[in-house]
């Protein structure tokens, strides 16, 4: 929990914490609480297949090219940047 607070504290302090699975695991709680921000967590769980189509045009509307599609490097961060979408 501390080592993950340190690592976004670097880039700032949140408004928000997102998730992408209902409910929100632990980590997710701790952390809003420690930030004193809200927790986002959908309704139900986002599937694996939407999560990629949200990464696949997260790409086109940052640049359009594939370098910016290429950011997105892994399911982990997939799944991140789908729950923030």
């Amino acid at each position: 929990m501390a080592g993950a607070a340190k690592i976004i504290e670097r880039h700032g302090t949140p408004s928000l914490i997102a998730c992408d699975v209902s409910p929100a695991p632990e980590m997710a709680q701790k952390l809003a609480s420690y930030f004193s921000c809200r927790l986002y967590c959908p309704q139900k769980e986002i599937r694996e297949e939407e999560k990629r189509r949200i990464a696949s045009e997260a790409g086109r509307e940052i640049g359009g090219s594939q370098d910016k599609r290429a950011e997105i490097a892994n399911n982990h961060e997939r799944d991140a940047y789908a729950a923030a979408i």
